[in-house]
């Protein structure tokens, strides 16, 4: 497949979990099986303080048109309901998450906080 911004993907691993890598714009795609419970195994292994505060995502990144690297049809692009203010490309239909270069890891250290919790 190729990558949803630029060129091929390569098959890779993060915490014993497969993914695809872009090794040019370093943007995964994750299944979306697999999301849930990769965000969780590396939240836990993260260490004791490492949560970055909270950075606003940029509105204008949900007008960004992705397609998907496997239909090649257009993905969904929409604010990630967990916490790290991520804008997320996903194609529910085949099941796809993108996330471009370090949003993963805006994910996985930011503070436990959900979108509509009270702060």
């Amino acid at each position: 497949m190729n990558c949803a911004s630029c060129v091929a993907l390569v098959a890779a691993a993060i915490d014993r979990q497969r993914i695809l890598y872009c090794e040019r714009c370093r943007g995964v795609l994750i299944s979306m099986s697999v999301f849930p419970g990769l965000v969780e195994g590396l939240h836990a292994q993260a260490p004791g303080g490492a949560a970055l505060p909270p950075r606003a995502a940029d509105p204008r990144d949900l007008r960004r048109h992705t397609d998907c690297p496997q239909c090649h049809r257009p993905m969904d692009t929409h604010y990630y309901g967990g916490p790290g203010n991520v804008i997320l490309d996903s194609r529910s239909v085949c099941y796809w998450n993108w996330l471009d270069t370090g949003e993963l890891w805006r994910i996985v250290r930011a503070p436990d906080r959900t979108y509509g919790e009270e702060p």
